[in-house]
């Protein structure tokens, strides 16, 4: 109804049918490669937090951060096939680097649903695992499906203000983001700065720029180290004298979200995350059962 099971394919290059060293340069693009059936030889970092929450096999190589992977640790294991992320300008350049020397490099970008299966629909052509799109894709596209055709029909427009925080400061999100699409989807307009060409804007904010906004919601996640983000967030944000006036603040719409679904990818969850949010916007309709 809202979607396809046969979305709008990613831009890849040829990669081998049945690739024997796949590296994936991010947590999120090496789960959706494991999801597609496909087994690892390196991956990020990142990859190895406890927070990711999925089990990656002994041997596995660790090569480096997502924003600063290490060439010469991706080239001693020679790929046959390495997974990047689009939006990272390190990976953009590691995969010009790659292609020159021959290696097949697959730049993957996923902040809506649709992207998602696009790149799940890729993979799973590359591991010949049909049945892994059917059960992480297709049925992802149509419970999501399900999810949306329950939106109230009177639901009009909502205002949101969706940020992530750190120790250093918050940042504002509009436009190309996984939590704004959601949004966008579910009726909420997403508050905040502009966007710059269609992609990504982050935008530093003050209270004052949040009272000026004034939204019916906030949704915040906590990144880097997480208790020193919420310790600056309380002692510059939440003690402003402001604050409390804030009609999302004193609705109890102030949401700090999970990090499993709203920072790192949903991937097979994305209906999980479509339902967390819609939860809250529109309880009566979607309460908990």
């Amino acid at each position: 109804m809202f979607g396809s099971c046969a979305p709008k394919r990613q831009a890849a290059v040829p990669a081998p049918l049945a690739p024997k060293t796949v590296a994936a340069l991010s947590s999120s693009i090496a789960e959706m490669w494991l999801l597609a059936g496909g087994s690892l030889a390196g991956v990020s970092a990142d990859a190895f937090a406890a927070e990711r929450g999925f089990a990656l096999p002994g041997g596995v190589a660790n090569l480096g951060g997502v924003f600063s992977p290490s060439a010469e640790r991706l080239l001693d294991l020679k790929p046959d096939l390495v997974l990047l992320s689009r939006d990272i300008a390190a990976h953009r350049s590691l995969a010009k680097t790659l292609r020159a020397a021959h290696i097949p490099a697959l730049l993957v970008k996923v902040e809506t649903l649709d992207e998602y299966l696009s790149a799940l629909r890729d993979f799973t052509g590359i591991t010949g695992d049909a049945a892994a799109f059917e059960r992480n894709g297709q049925r992802v596209r149509e419970q999501a499906d399900a999810l949306l055709a329950r939106l109230p029909a009177d639901k009009g427009r909502k205002s949101a203000l969706f940020f992530r925080a750190y120790s250093s400061g918050i940042t504002a999100i509009t436009g190309e983001h996984q939590v704004c699409a959601i949004l966008s989807d579910i009726g909420v307009d997403v508050v905040g700065g502009g966007t710059a060409g269609g992609r990504t804007s982050a935008l530093n904010v003050s209270v004052e720029h949040i009272i000026e906004a004034n939204p019916d919601f906030i949704f915040a996640v906590f990144q880097g180290d997480e208790d020193k983000a919420r310790a600056s967030f309380a002692a510059s944000f939440a003690a402003h004298p402001a604050w409390a006036s804030l009609r999302a603040v004193r609705d109890g719409r102030f949401i700090v979200l999970p990090k499993a679904l709203f920072h790192f990818k949903p991937n097979s969850r994305w209906a999980q995350a479509y339902e967390h949010l819609l939860r809250i916007v529109y309880p009566e309709t979607y309460a908990a059962e």
